[in-house]
């Protein structure tokens, strides 16, 4: 199957042709095929998105606002103006929950260099989202997108928003329950009992969410790069728990300890991200000072 692409500039007009391949995967917002652009021969990852709805419009507007992040390779409309497609480059080795599972399967683990190097791609991605005033609010395995050479290209900015000049927080909900930090989640309960009782004035002042909700969620993904679990439940035993139940867990108890032979600082980072208390939680500015990340980055 073929897609015409037609985009304009002061040259004229220009027919962009791809085959698509096949689905790499569906979303809230949309789905992503791998194609290949027929004249350069090049495989790309094509996000294709409704264009219809106000709500729909209004995501692709958050995607195209994060462009200088995440340096996508083009956008189009369609003639009819209600799709939208994303060209982004292709990433061989999927998101980091394929990567974690195809450890599982041969029992393998990440290295430490390997880590730190992933550890150290997503802090400078991150700290740039948050020193231009964006929170992801969605960050997870799955949207976190892995090259052949295992560059980061973080995705999905569904969710995000762009923090008002002088805020440090934003009062929207959204995101995914198991990578959520606590505080969200007990808000979150607070809330949904308020609304129950019909207090819409308590709704709108609790849904609050700050930088250090992305750490926490940062923090999870990061210990399921080592453990191949959740630091709160392991699906492979628990795979019924109820929301309810997972809420409690993640608000109230310390997260499981990690494998015994992995290097103590790669432990400890882990800890600092998943703090109960926001304001202790470890920054991504500060990740960035780590010794272990600046070598990483200073080998890209």
């Amino acid at each position: 199957m073929l897609l015409l692409i037609q985009t304009s500039s002061h040259h004229g007009r220009k027919l962009i042709v791809f085959r698509k391949l096949n689905l790499l995967g569906r979303g809230t917002f949309g789905e992503v095929y791998l194609q290949k652009e027929k004249s350069t021969d090049r495989d790309v990852a094509i996000k294709r998105m409704l264009y219809v709805s106000d709500q729909d419009k209004a995501f692709v507007n958050r995607e195209l606002s994060f462009l200088p992040i995440v340096k996508p390779l083009g956008f189009f409309l369609n003639d009819r103006k209600n799709k939208a497609f994303l060209v982004m480059e292709y990433c061989a080795n999927r998101d980091i929950r394929r990567f974690i599972e195809s450890m599982k399967v041969p029992g393998t683990e990440i290295t430490p260099q390997r880590y730190w190097e992933i550890v150290a791609q997503i802090a400078y991605s991150l700290n740039l989202l948050h020193i231009n005033g964006i929170i992801h609010l969605d960050l997870k395995p799955d949207n976190i997108l892995l090259t052949k050479d295992y560059k980061v290209k973080i995705t999905d900015f569904g969710f995000s928003r762009q923090l008002q000049v002088g805020r440090e927080y934003v009062s929207v909900h959204g995101g995914t329950l198991i990578y959520q930090a606590p505080e969200l989640l007990l808000n979150f309960v607070k809330v949904s009992n308020q609304t129950l009782k019909g207090n819409e004035q308590d709704k709108k002042s609790q849904l609050i969410q700050t930088k250090a909700v992305d750490i926490w969620s940062f923090g999870v993904i990061l210990f399921e790069l080592l453990a191949q679990k959740h630091p709160f439940f392991d699906i492979k035993v628990e795979a019924n728990l109820s929301e309810i139940e997972i809420i409690s867990r993640i608000v109230s108890m310390p997260p499981a300890l990690l494998p015994e032979h992995y290097p103590l600082r790669l432990k400890e980072l882990i800890k600092q991200m998943l703090l109960k208390d926001p304001s202790q939680r470890i920054s991504a500015d500060q990740i960035l000072m780590q010794p272990e990340v600046i070598v990483a980055l200073n080998k890209k």
